[in-house]
């Protein structure tokens, strides 16, 4: 009796121990049966990457028969994928279909096919031409091993691939801009970048000389403005045409030059983020397409390419100013006479770099695939008051008209009686009033305004040849910048100059500089018994007898060139990835130096401004005295004017980037090098 208790308890523990390994073996049974599962579901996915690797290779290798049309591009495909690992015979035998033949084009609409993921599949279409792109599908039955082999011959998988020749690509530059900066320099890069973005800016030497040493890869720079702006990336014709602050752009230049410059571009940080400090923050927005252009569809690769830093600040800074109306004041230092103030607009910012495949754009080089590339289109204006900070400059010209123009009054005096009393000593009047003459050599003060106006210098591709890398060449047809030059009176006062130079698209009108002023008084005279009470005069008329005046308003025409461009030698037309080379067009028709135009300013005379005035005909009709000291005057005004003017404008548009008598432009060509898969 004592042994039951001991008996129960053993069955008791007995039963436990069964029940815990019948759990233990089901859970086994659970892990093996995972196990088996993910063997089978990863060998459907080896055999997918398997599959897709097979339709990669062969898309990419029937690329290279399109040229010999889509018998070859099949057989092609075809024997690429048997080599590497199509089964073509046998129970589980891969079906490749044949490979289709067609026209891979993003820039056209999609094409939508029943059983085909569109986007980007959707831009290929077999019935368009040119043929640049196949497109191959392979099929396979992968069967199951374990777990779901039952009743199954397995799971049909299917692989597409798409991929299209690379085409030929080609990128023009234009302005090669500063090689180097000197401390004057700078103080005038200061001034005039600080002026066009309505800020001041207070950089070094240092500082401007590493954004000119500097290069940024631009594949690089459009990236990281994408992710900068929260923009779709890879979609880089979306992104130029994207709004953006100049100091978003400048910040994306920063970042990029931050994480890939390394030490060589510190001093160009620096620069970057005081020309963003620079931009008010009521800065209009910029699209960056306005300076960069890139062809519709162009690849990524196509951008893998570098610009100078400080062309594409400069192309910023330059695009800011033409969305505004900011004008920028710049004073600029005279040797021998002090400083002159310069206004200068933006009108056109410079399209400083184009990328796309020059075959499109030799169908229509001027259409919408063009390669085209331009300088800034500016306008400047320049008024000197030759009376205040300048008398020294002011006497001078005043001694050498008033002796030029001598012949000019000794004649009038010899035909007009110009002393008021002699003309009416003699007669016995009460109130008489006469109109006589009051002649004003120089009148002061001596103000003039020049007004020059750039249009932009441009080149565009037009043709190619692309055999290798070695054996190329490239079409630029190019023209200089034509200029307007105006010299005269834009307005009474430096202000209602600037008002009117540039208060529109439109030019300014320009009048006359006095140079000698006929007026007229209307006096009247009280005599009596031979006895005349002073005269009492109205106030002057100026110009109411005609006079002499000062004017330029000279169009230059533009001058072009076809530049060829050609290697061999292989530095003659680089790589895309490569330094540009750089070609000129140059002309004696336009001016580098502003004393040539001043040689040929116009002395006109002033038509009179009272009715049937003899003076003014008299003065226009004195025949070879007057051309005599017309041709003196002209002589004087360029003598005396050209040392003021061309250090100015010289030294200006040298820092715009802009010089009158030459366009270069850079020119980059990649021969079409193989296929890449679009899908």
């Amino acid at each position: 009796m004592r042994t039951r208790p001991r008996l129960a308890s053993n069955y008791l523990q007995r039963s436990q121990q069964q029940g815990a390994v019948a759990i233990m073996g089901a859970i086994w049974m659970m892990v093996a049966l995972i196990v088996l599962m993910g063997l089978d579901i990863g060998n459907l996915f080896w055999q997918k990457r398997e599959l897709q690797k097979i339709a990669d290779m062969a898309a990419l290798a029937g690329v290279q028969g399109t040229s010999a049309g889509c018998a070859t591009v099949r057989s092609y495909a075809q024997s690429n994928a048997q080599l590497n690992g199509l089964r073509s015979s046998g129970l589980n035998a891969d079906t490749f279909l044949p490979a289709d033949c067609g026209n891979w084009d993003p820039r056209l609409p999609p094409v939508v096919e029943s059983g085909v993921n569109c986007n980007p599949a959707c831009y290929f279409d077999k019935s368009r031409t040119p043929v640049n792109a196949v497109r191959v599908t392979v099929s396979r039955t992968v069967p199951y091993f374990f777990v779901f082999n039952w009743g199954s011959d397995g799971r049909l998988m299917k692989a597409t691939a798409t991929a299209a020749g690379t085409s030929s690509r080609a990128a023009l530059n234009i302005r090669s801009t500063l090689v180097t900066v000197d401390s004057s320099k700078s103080t005038l890069l200061n001034a005039v970048f600080g002026g066009l973005l309505g800020g001041s800016l207070n950089l070094g030497v240092v500082g401007w000389q590493g954004l000119v040493n500097t290069n940024l890869n631009l594949l690089s720079y459009l990236d990281k403005l994408a992710v900068n702006l929260g923009a779709a990336a890879g979609d880089y014709n979306t992104l130029l045409d994207t709004n953006a602050s100049a100091g978003a752009l400048l910040q994306a230049a920063i970042d990029v030059l931050q994480r890939d410059g390394g030490t060589a571009a510190v001093d160009a940080i620096t620069a970057l983020i005081a020309l963003q400090a620079a931009v008010p923050s009521s800065a209009p927005l910029l699209k960056l397409k306005d300076i960069l252009q890139v062809q519709t569809g162009t690849p990524a690769a196509g951008l893998d390419l570098d610009l100078q830093a400080f062309q594409l600040a400069q192309g910023l800074v330059q695009l800011a100013n033409q969305k505004n109306a900011v004008l920028a004041a710049v004073s600029l230092p005279v040797p021998g006479i002090g400083s002159v103030t310069v206004n200068l607009k933006v009108i056109e910012p410079p399209q400083l770099s184009a990328i796309g495949n020059p075959e499109l754009a030799k169908s229509d080089p001027t259409g919408p695939n063009a390669i085209f590339v331009r300088t800034a289109q500016v306008r400047t204006l320049l008024s000197v008051n030759l009376n205040s900070p300048l008398t020294s400059l002011a006497t001078t010209l005043s001694a050498a008209v008033g002796n030029i123009v001598s012949p000019i009054t000794n004649l009038l005096n010899s035909v007009l009686t110009l002393n008021l009393v002699d003309v009416l000593s003699n007669l016995l009047c009460l109130g008489c009033t006469r109109n006589v003459t009051d002649i004003i050599v120089l009148p002061a003060p001596f103000r003039f305004d020049v007004n020059l106006e750039l249009a932009a210098g441009k080149a565009y591709v037009s043709d190619f040849s692309c055999n290798s890398s070695t054996n190329k060449s490239l079409t630029v047809p190019a023209s200089t910048a034509a200029l307007e030059v105006r010299i005269g009176s834009m307005g009474i006062l430096p202000a209602d100059a600037v008002n009117n130079a540039f208060a529109s698209n439109s030019a300014p009108t320009v009048a006359p500089v006095p140079l000698i002023d006929i007026g007229v008084k209307s006096c009247t005279v009280t005599c009596v018994a031979g006895i005349c009470l002073p005269a009492v005069c109205q106030p002057r008329q100026p110009f109411a007898g005609g006079g002499l005046g000062l004017m330029a308003d000279a169009p230059l025409a533009a001058s072009s060139q076809v530049l060829q461009y050609s290697a061999p030698p292989a530095t003659a037309l680089p790589e895309i990835a490569e330094a540009p080379a750089y070609q000129s067009i140059s002309s004696s028709n336009i001016v580098n130096s502003l004393s040539t135009t001043l040689s040929g300013v116009s002395i006109q005379a002033y038509k009179p401004k009272i009715s049937g005035s003899g003076l003014g005909n008299v003065l226009s009709g004195a025949g070879t005295i007057i051309d005599t000291v017309v041709g003196l005057l002209q002589t004087a005004v360029s003598t005396v004017l050209s040392p003021l003017l061309d250090p100015i404008v010289n030294s200006l548009l040298q820092t715009l980037g802009i010089d009158l008598a030459q366009t270069s432009v850079g020119a980059r060509l990649s021969c079409q090098q193989g296929a890449e898969l679009v899908y």
